[in-house]
């Protein structure tokens, strides 16, 4: 008896998996196949064998679900600073029309002294810095597969808050006022050390 224990690494390349031992003890000459009725769930085979010579192998088939990103950093998103409250209401709804707005790659920010200004894709220190405080990001994606889903989690990196917002609900904040409008501020800051490491935030399937 014992434990069967081993790590997972992504080659992006080729988006295949390889398994290593961490036991010192197995040797695994499978892998994943991918399950067709679940493309997000994988199903493992192994055959172990003692190192040491001796004759026993073990062969074994579990189920796991590899996690995908859905919205990488990087990638393009509709954004606006606004001037006033005639957005107030709609922006974050699926619906609504933002053809208009300014397009480019997250991540959004500016940067007065320094430190930040390695992660900022997109600098608006002109259009934001001593003007407003609030910026509103649009960013669609699709989900073919949304059955296969088992949960969603947002990572976010962020200076000082935010509300995010999937299909019109809101499914997460920080540090964002009750009633938030065009020009609201954040109601604490967030430690610059915290802002440049994501934050982890469980939202579940509901609103997919």
């Amino acid at each position: 008896s014992g434990f069967l224990v081993f790590s997972i690494h992504a080659d992006p390349s080729a988006g295949l998996f390889v398994l290593d031992s961490l036991t010192g003890l197995l040797s695994l000459n499978k892998g994943f196949i991918r399950n067709p009725t679940t493309p997000s769930w994988f199903d493992l085979e192994w055959i172990a064998a003692e190192t040491d010579g001796a004759q026993q192998e073990s062969t074994g088939r579990i189920r796991i679900n590899i996690g995908r990103t859905l919205i990488a950093s990087g990638i393009e998103a509709r954004y606006r600073v606004p001037t006033n409250n005639s957005d107030d209401l709609d922006w974050f709804l699926p619906e609504f029309q933002d053809s208009r707005w300014n397009l480019s790659r997250t991540a959004f920010g500016y940067e007065l002294n320094q430190g930040f200004e390695l992660i900022i894709e997109t600098d608006l220190r002109a259009t934001m810095a001593n003007r407003n405080t609030t910026l509103y990001i649009r960013i669609p994606f699709d989900l073919e597969d949304r059955e296969t889903i088992g949960t969603l989690k947002l990572r976010m990196k962020y200076d000082d808050g935010f509300i995010a917002y999937l299909n019109g609900t809101e499914v997460g904040r920080r540090n964002a006022p009750d009633q938030p409008s065009w020009n609201s501020s954040a109601v604490s800051t967030h430690d610059d050390s915290q802002a440049i490491v994501f934050e982890e935030l469980e939202i579940g399937r509901a609103h997919v």
